[in-house]
C-alpha cells in the first residue's frame, strides 16, 4: 500500500507533501497488519531479527533527516528500482534460504530497509525478500512484517517530525486517508475470501509494473526539462 501510494503520490504532489500523506495511514494499516501476533510470536521475532530491526530504526531517523536533499528524479529512479527488483523476485519465484543466525545478513537488510524507508517510506519490497527466504508460516510471515513495517512508520513519523517535513496541516490533511485505507483493507479481506489469491496477486504486480514504467518515464521527461533550461 505506501508503495502504491507514494509513487502516485510523488507525480503530482510536491515531495513533502507526498512523504507526509502515507505516514499516518502506513502507520495505522500496519498496526492492523501486525495486530493478532501472538506474544509468543512477537518474542520469537524480537529474540531472532533484533538486530535486522535496531539497524533498520537507525537508518530510517538517519536518512530522514536528509529526505528533501534527494531531487525528485533521483526517488522516481529509487521507487523504480525498488518495484523491479521486487517484481523479479515474485515473478522468478526466487526462493533462498537465509539461516535466522546469520546476523550479517539482517545487518544488510537492515541498512537497505532503513535508507529506502527514511527517503521514500518504501522498506516493504526488501523486507518481504528476506522474510521471504525464512520459511515462515503464512501467520508469521504476514505478522512479523506487520510488526516491523509498524515499528519502522513510527520511527518515520519521529524522523520526520524533527526533519520538519510532516507539519500540522499536512498530518490533519493525511487523517481522511486513514479511513479510505482502512475501508481498503476491509475490502481487500472480503474480496480475498472468494477471489483466488493468483489473480490478486497478479492484479496488484500490473499494477507495480504500470507505476514502476510511469516512473521512469517521469524521471527521464524531468531530465530532458533540466536539461534544455
Amino acid at each position: 500500500m505506501p508503495l502504491i501510494m507514494f509513487s502516485g503520490f510523488i507525480l503530482f504532489l510536491s515531495q513533502e507533501e507526498a512523504i507526509s500523506l502515507i505516514i499516518i495511514p502506513s502507520l495505522v494499516s500496519n498496526l492492523l497488519q501486525a495486530y493478532g501476533t501472538r506474544s509468543l510470536d512477537l518474542k520469537r521475532f524480537l529474540h531472532h531479527y533484533y538486530i535486522l530491526l535496531v539497524i533498520m530504526v537507525l537508518m530510517i531517523l538517519i536518512t530522514s533527516q536528509f529526505y528533501l536533499e534527494f531531487s525528485k528524479n533521483v526517488i522516481y529512479v529509487i521507487l523504480a528500482i525498488l518495484i523491479f527488483v521486487f517484481l523479479y523476485f515474485q515473478i522468478r519465484g526466487v526462493n533462498f534460504v537465509i539461516k535466522k543466525s546469520n546476523k550479517q545478513v539482517q545487518f544488510i537488510f537492515g541498512i537497505i530497509a532503513g535508507f529506502f524507508g527514511g527517503i521514500s517510506g518504501q522498506w516493504g519490497p526488501p523486507l518481504v525478500i528476506f522474510f521471504l527466504s525464512q520459511n515462515l508460516k503464512v501467520g508469521q510471515f504476514i505478522g512479523f512484517q506487520g510488526i516491523v513495517y509498524s515499528i519502522g512508520s513510527v520511527s518515520l513519523l519521529f524522523g520526520h517530525l524533527q526533519s520538519g517535513v510532516l507539519t500540522k496541516d499536512l498530518t490533519l490533511l493525511s487523517l481522511p486517508l486513514v479511513f479510505i485505507c482502512c475501508l481498503g483493507q476491509l475490502i481487500g479481506y472480503m474480496v480475498r475470501t472468494f477471489q483466488h489469491i493468483d489473480g490478486i496477486k497478479k492484479f496488484s504486480l500490473i499494477c507495480l509494473f504500470a507505476f514502476g514504467i510511469l516512473l521512469i518515464i517521469r524521471a527521464v521527461l524531468s531530465g530532458f526539462q533540466i536539461l534544455n533550461m
